[in-house]
């Protein structure tokens, strides 16, 4: 029976002995797994971290887009009445393609009169005179106006700087005589007088209309009021609106018209604005 038992024995051992190297590499991979599991873990945290970075950086962008989404149709209608408005008052044509034409010149208390300027003069009635250039159009218009039982009269044209110069005198003269002193009495002459380069009468292209019977106020008012709403048909416009003193500089002329040509002139009327305006200088 001692052969069995030291048998059995053997076996036993031989059974420790197979075992022992078959548990450990059990372990081993059980080790391997566990550290494979944990390396994914980590992985996929660090994922999750890259993605939770991402949407931090890139999240606020998306939100942007969207309040701009949401604001959109307040934005459209904005848009939506300012073209509207824009297209019930023309906007006033900044710097037209012929703004140095010699009929868009500029000349005010900050514009004078160019120093080379030259004018070709043709001689009217009353010992007037005007640019040669716009007499067919004044023409045309005082036909017409004569036409329509009117007695229009040119009572001021083309000066020199000489003439204008003996006007701001007079004007200065005339304040002076009412008490004014020197210098408030030009301070007033120069509200109703340009200084001599800063008129457009030196130009040529400007007149002062009035009636034949300048006594009586009413064909006055008349002949006005006829220029206002027809001398932009020949190229002409009121300079000096009662409404626009602060643009122009100068008070309300209702007699003082100025040659623009037909295009400007229709542009200037339909818009309800001054020379200054159409040209983009204020």
């Amino acid at each position: 029976m001692a052969e069995p038992r030291a048998s059995r024995e053997g076996y036993r051992t031989r059974s420790s002995e197979n075992r022992t190297p078959s548990r450990r590499p059990r372990r081993r991979r059980r080790r391997y797994s566990y550290r494979l599991y944990v390396m994914i873990g980590v992985l996929i945290l660090l994922l999750l971290l890259l993605v939770f970075l991402l949407s931090k950086l890139f999240g606020g962008g998306g939100d942007k887009k969207a309040a701009e989404t949401t604001m959109a149709p307040e934005s459209a209608i904005e848009t939506t009445a300012a073209e509207t408005t824009a297209a019930a008052i023309p906007a006033p044509t900044a710097a037209p393609a012929a703004a140095n034409e010699w009929y868009l010149i500029l000349v005010n208390k900050d514009n004078p009169v160019p120093e080379d300027y030259q004018v070709e003069l043709t001689s009217l009635r009353n010992d007037q005179s005007v640019d040669s250039r716009i007499y067919p159009d004044l023409q045309a218009m005082f036909d017409e106006m004569r036409a329509q039982g009117l007695s229009p009269m040119i009572t001021s044209s083309y000066r020199s700087a000489e003439d204008q110069q003996k006007i701001m005198d007079n004007k200065i003269a005339e304040y002076k005589e009412q008490g004014y002193t020197d210098e408030d009495a030009r301070e007033l002459a120069e509200e109703w007088v340009a200084k001599p380069g800063t008129s457009e009468h030196q130009l040529g292209i400007c007149i002062d209309i009035s009636s034949t019977d300048s006594e009586d106020s009413d064909m006055k008012v008349n002949v006005w009021n006829w220029l206002i709403d027809n001398s932009y048909k020949y190229g002409f416009i009121q300079r000096y609106p009662e409404d626009k003193t602060e643009i122009t500089g100068i008070i309300n002329e209702p007699w003082h018209y100025r040659y623009v040509g037909k295009e400007a002139a229709k542009e200037i009327f339909d818009q309800n604005i001054t020379l200054e305006e159409y040209l983009g200088v204020y």
